[in-house]
């Protein structure tokens, strides 16, 4: 920037004035100069992704293709072959084992609609039990999928391990084997998965889904319910949606329940009853006109469940 050698204003003499991107005329409002230097610093000298545990490795691969990025044929193969071939050796074994991990953690992260901070954590745990040598003589899939179960479990993510088992070729033994050992030997404290974070879940997997106001029915007769300990929190879950939607006057059947649920009718029927016996004790200390009456009509679907067994 050129520097004034007065303060007035050329065209009327006017007093100039300073702004910061700007000196103007407060007279004529003329533009005496204008400022276009930017001093500030918003990049840093490192491009490319991030590099994370999760994408650990951003480097490129030499693939087997024969063409170069703008598709034309590479003429010298024997030179490309020998360089894929070193750069192969040149990545040691660990390495493509963690590739492989993290590749694993990635795919079913995003099949199960995990977010990425989780699949993330998922990672740091893995590369933890890597240090700590936990992987030898044990699968790498397997101890990814184990990794990202305990991610999800110390988040308090409402995934249960069938469906980790569905959408992988892990046994359920092994997948529950290697958590057991990743909670031993790594600080983990899984939160406690309450049946409320599955109600809004298996009610979307209903067909048609179950509304807003009998999903907070069924999470108020679950609060009423003292014996959570213990108990498998989907079943509970999939039993106070029933509940609901029997007092509520829907008509839907246990076995829509049972399958969005991935639970059985009979461990429905089960629920219902623990369900319904917490919920009439409760109503007896504070009943209502209400109450009363979704009591009644609990005894009679209760009366006929008996029947069908």
């Amino acid at each position: 920037m050129v520097m004034l050698e007065t303060n007035q204003c050329r065209r009327c003499k006017g007093a100039l004035i300073n702004t910061d991107t700007e000196i103007v005329c407060s007279k004529c409002g003329f533009v005496q100069e204008e400022r276009f230097e930017d001093n500030t610093y918003d990049y840093d000298e490192r491009v490319g992704a991030p590099r994370t545990n999760l994408y650990h490795d951003t480097s490129s691969v030499i693939s087997n293709k024969v063409t170069d990025a703008s598709g034309k044929r590479i003429s010298n193969q024997t030179n490309i072959k020998r360089m894929r071939i070193w750069d192969n050796r040149i990545r040691s074994a660990p390495n493509r084992n963690t590739q492989r991990a993290m590749t694993e953690i990635s795919r079913l992260g995003d099949v199960l609609k995990v977010p990425d901070n989780i699949k993330q954590r998922a990672a740091e745990i893995y590369v933890e039990c890597e240090k700590r040598r936990l992987l030898r003589g044990r699968t790498i899939d397997v101890f990814a999928v184990a990794c990202l179960y305990a991610s999800c479990r110390e988040s308090n993510i409402p995934k249960t391990l069938q469906s980790f088992v569905t959408e992988t070729y892990a046994r359920r033994t092994d997948i529950t084997s290697y958590y057991r050992l990743i909670l031993k030997s790594i600080d983990i404290k899984p939160a406690i998965q309450t049946p409320v974070l599955y109600i809004g879940k298996i009610a979307s997997n209903v067909n048609p889904p179950i509304s807003q106001p009998v999903q907070r029915f069924a999470q108020k007769i679950i609060d009423t319910y003292d014996g959570i300990a213990g108990k498998d929190p989907i079943g509970l879950a999939a039993a106070a949606l029933y509940i609901a939607c029997v007092i509520k006057g829907i008509h839907i059947t246990q076995k829509k329940i049972a399958v969005a649920s991935d639970v059985t009718e009979v461990t429905i029927r089960n629920r219902f009853k623990d369900l319904h016996r917490s919920y009439k004790e409760n109503v007896e200390k504070n009943p209502t006109k209400d109450d009363i009456n979704y009591i009644k009509v609990l005894d009679d679907k209760e009366s006929a469940l008996e029947e069908q067994d």
